[in-house]
This record gives structure tokens, C-alpha cells and sequence, in this order.
């Protein structure tokens, strides 16, 4: 499946780290350029000019190198947004145009020569770019259920997209594990962008078929909560969907703190989960899942937070669920 052609790129100090980068990873793996296109699920053609320095990157790419082999991305690099880039290729479109054929003519002639065109041809020609585009359909499984939590948590369904969005600071190891889990299960590399004068990371891709296919594993379009948000049936049927759907949850929406107190001239100190949604229906499905695994756990008096408090209670939940998200880990190893 082709990678989104509006993708954010990544470009280097210079070009040549991109290229070591790109070897680097290509020898780690043991891949040739071929399969890793196949991988990164982009043209090989676009793979080579790549490799070459001939053009940047995909931001989305490099993120994927980067999990893959277990290989850092340079401190130094930049990040161009989609829009920043299309400007840019624009204007150098534009400028080889001038080069080639002096100016761009008379506007009318152009006009004239377009309604021509489409009189005898252009109607005719059927346009793929115009079609919907596929995506792989993946069975109901954990990996799905726990994208469902992901997309209940902190995403969004819309007529022609999904979005998720993280905190590009504090989250930024997990984008890498969002990022992949939707490419492992649509077969779809998304884009990621960093909202400017904010610290919110958006992950989005755009495809109808995905947006219908959220629609059909019970994933609202819209505002979620007007629409009563809450676990999907199919995934309160099964013990493994359970957990995962918990754990997109809270490692989107939930969080991982510390207590401490002073008794007797000694401090102690534990760590805490919380889960709380304006919606009390998906507070009681939590507090409901939780328990059947025999966490204890209790929900607030205003139905909208769900905690686990006891060190029995996140030590279970941890065996038990387990977390995604690096930043709960690395809580619970400061503890």
C-alpha cells in the first residue's frame, strides 16, 4: 500500500546523513532497497531518489527506520510540514516552468485550450485518483481492540480522516508505537505533524474506507460523547480484547502518578493509575473489565474517574494489562 502522498518530511542537517541513515538501516536489517520501499510501503523509485539525496524523506519513514532498528533520528534534523513542503516544490515547480517555456502564456488561450481538451477527451478518462482508496480490512483481534482504546482515548473519526492526538514531548516514543500499530494493522503508513506554538502531535490518515471501517467496529464519527461513548460489545465478549482495549485507554486518557506521604517521620511513596471520561458509561466498562481480572479499583462519586490506588492493584494491573506507552514505564521505574 502506498504511503500517504501528504506526508511530513524529515530533512537532515545534509543530505549525506540521510543517506547513512538509509544504509545503516538497510544493512541492520538485512534488506535490499526493494523490500525496504515494500516496508515503508512507499514506490521504489521514491525509495532510490531517497538513497541517492535526490529528495527528502518522509518524516512518517524515519520514525519507522527508527523503531525498526532500534536506531535514533539525529537531534539536528527538521521536521517540514506537509504544507510548508508543498509551497516549497510549488515554487521550484513553478520556477523550472519559467525556465523551460519563459512564462506561463495567455491565461485565456490556456482556458480555451483546457475546455477543448475536455470536450474531446478529458470527459472520457476515468480517474482513479478520484476513487476511494483500499486499505487492508484486518480481523477482530487484540492488536484491533487496543486501537479501538487508542481511538476512544485520545482520536477522532471524521467523514474522510482519523486523527490521533498526543503530546509530541511526553509522548513521543509512543507516537512511534501508534504509528505502527495502525501500519501493521491497515497497512497504511500515517502522517504525523506537530501543531505549531503547541505541544500537540496529530497522527492522521486520510482514507474513507478506514473512516468507514472504524464505523463498522462500533468507532463514532464525530463527537464521540454526544453519541455515548462507550466499549464496543464485541470487544466485552473476549478476555484478550478486554485488556487491550483497557490499555489504549489508559495510555492514551489514563495516567501513571505518584503519592507520597509522611508517617511517623518517614516518607513514603507509590504510584497510583487513573482513568477518567466525561462519559460515565465508559467509566463503568473500565471499573467493569478491572475487576473481572480482579484489579481493585474504585469509581469516583461523580461517575467520571476510575483509580486504582492499592500497590497490589497497579502491581496486578501492570502483570496483568501491562502499558505501551514509555512514559508510564518509566514512572513506575523512578518509584
Amino acid at each position: 500500500m502506498a504511503e500517504s502522498l501528504k506526508s511530513d518530511r524529515i530533512r537532515f542537517e545534509k543530505m549525506p546523513e540521510q543517506i547513512q541513515f538509509l544504509e545503516s538501516s538497510k544493512a541492520k536489517l538485512g534488506y535490499g532497497s526493494a523490500e525496504l520501499a515494500s516496508f515503508l510501503g512507499v514506490h521504489p523509485r521514491t525509495f532510490r531518489d531517497w538513497l541517492k539525496g535526490v529528495r527528502s524523506m518522509s518524516y512518517s519513514s524515519a520514525l519507522a527506520l527508527s523503531s525498526k532498528t532500534d536506531t535514533k533520528i539525529p537531534a539536528n534534523v527538521k521536521i517540514i510540514h506537509w504544507d510548508e513542503h508543498l509551497k516549497n516544490i510549488a515554487t521550484l515547480g513553478g520556477k523550472a516552468t519559467c525556465a523551460k517555456d519563459g512564462a506561463f502564456g495567455d491565461p485565456k488561450k490556456r482556458k480555451e485550450a483546457w475546455k477543448l481538451w475536455w470536450k474531446k477527451e478529458g470527459q472520457f478518462q476515468s480517474r482513479d485518483i478520484l476513487l476511494p482508496k483500499d486499505i487492508y480490512s484486518p480481523r477482530k483481534n487484540a492488536k484491533l481492540a487496543e486501537f479501538v482504546g487508542i481511538m476512544m482515548g485520545d482520536g477522532g473519526v471524521s467523514k474522510y480522516h482519523i486523527s490521533i492526538t498526543l503530546n509530541s514531548e511526553t509522548d513521543k516514543d509512543y507516537a512511534i508505537f501508534v504509528c505502527e500499530l495502525i501500519k501493521g494493522l491497515f497497512k497504511i503508513a500515517p502522517s504525523s505533524r506537530k501543531r505549531k506554538n503547541s505541544l500537540a502531535l496529530d497522527i492522521v490518515v486520510n482514507r474513507t474506507k478506514l473512516t468507514d471501517f472504524c464505523k463498522s467496529i462500533g468507532l463514532k464519527v464525530g463527537n464521540k460523547l454526544k453519541q455515548g461513548l462507550d466499549i464496543p460489545e464485541w470487544v466485552m465478549k473476549n478476555s484478550a480484547y478486554r485488556k487491550a482495549v483497557v490499555r489504549g485507554l489508559i495510555d492514551t486518557d489514563g495516567s501513571f502518578f505518584q503519592h507520597s506521604y509522611i508517617a511517623k517521620g518517614k516518607k513514603y511513596r507509590y504510584t497510583k493509575i487513573g482513568f477518567s471520561s466525561r462519559s460515565p458509561e465508559l467509566i463503568h466498562s473500565v471499573h467493569k473489565i478491572l475487576t473481572k481480572l480482579c484489579i481493585n479499583a474504585k469509581i469516583n462519586y461523580n461517575s467520571n474517574e476510575v483509580k486504582i490506588e492499592s500497590q497490589e492493584g497497579v502491581k496486578r494491573y501492570l502483570r496483568v494489562i501491562g502499558t505501551n506507552n514509555p512514559k508510564h514505564s518509566a514512572k513506575i521505574k523512578k518509584k
